[in-house]
């Protein structure tokens, strides 16, 4: 039995965001029913019933009734069996609505609020937590509300904004993630154009926020990203750089270390020496001398 097909009153919509509700009376439901929804994300109130949900990854997700889930899909197919009476109100977010709901905190921090609008992360998101009485009234309120009138329209659309927004608070929200960055296209490209900056310019000083500036790219991702790109911080990568260049005057230039050591961005030789060594496991006047 497809739930697309029992659906109880009409959807209320405006741009990029709708209102559902939905009921039907099963004792098991026999087969796996595909979840219908094509937008973005979904915000579901769960008014009465159970539904348990599975992935092709094989993940199973169970959500009773007086639980809220949000989640995005994006490509991946999610199929749930529903059992007994079942009972649900859907809020559907296109990803420029809930974008919305995120603010910049949510992004330097990024928190599960920011993974749910992204469109690259490499799995679905499903969060789901318990309802307050309050949430819950307002949900049945809504759900009862068929917006047959203009007036009922009007209430349905501004109610179906204030659950939304306090769906969208939801604690399950703000925790950070760990297993991945969410990064974009664009974020990717920044990385790499950020390697190549510090490349061209290995005697200049440097600092997270100018390059953060620079490249539009948040100091969370800048610093996240290049661990996972280049399997070291940012100033690692720089330092690593400076080393290998400064190796190649060594060998090719009639160079003091001094003089190398400010070309590569270091005034104070001493500190130089300690980079080197801890690099190549030589000192650079040894291999000065040896080269």
């Amino acid at each position: 039995m497809g739930i697309g097909r029992l659906r109880v009153g009409g959807g209320n919509q405006r741009a990029g965001l709708s209102f559902s509700p939905f009921q039907f009376q099963v004792e098991v439901s026999e087969e796996p029913s595909f979840w219908p929804f094509e937008s973005f994300s979904q915000i579901v109130f769960v008014l009465c019933g159970r539904i348990d949900f599975s992935y092709a990854s094989g993940d199973e997700k169970t959500v009773r009734s007086g639980e809220l889930f949000a989640t995005s899909l994006n490509g991946w197919p999610m199929r749930g069996r529903f059992y007994g009476c079942v009972e649900i109100a859907v809020i559907e977010c296109s990803r420029i609505v809930w974008s919305g709901l995120v603010s910049e905190q949510d992004r330097l921090l990024h928190s599960k609020r920011v993974y749910l609008g992204c469109e690259q992360r490499a799995e679905p998101i499903f969060l789901k937590y318990v309802m307050d009485s309050s949430m819950r009234a307002m949900a049945m309120d809504l759900a009862q509300n068929k917006g047959e009138t203009p007036s009922d329209r009007i209430m349905v659309q501004a109610k179906m904004l204030e659950l939304l927004s306090r769906a969208s608070e939801g604690s399950v929200l703000d925790d950070s993630l760990t297993k991945d960055s969410c990064l974009r296209d664009d974020d990717r490209d920044s990385l790499a154009a950020i390697a190549v900056y510090l490349e061209s310019k290995l005697g200049a000083d440097h600092s997270l926020s100018e390059l953060s500036r620079k490249f539009a790219l948040n100091e969370f991702k800048l610093k996240k990203g290049f661990r996972e790109h280049f399997g070291s911080t940012v100033f690692g990568y720089l330092r690593q750089r400076r080393m290998e260049y400064a190796r190649e005057l060594l060998r090719g230039e009639n160079s003091t270390v001094l003089e190398i050591a400010n070309r590569v961005g270091y005034t104070n030789s001493s500190h130089f020496a300690r980079a080197f060594r801890e690099s190549f496991v030589v000192n650079a006047k040894e291999f000065l001398l040896g080269s």
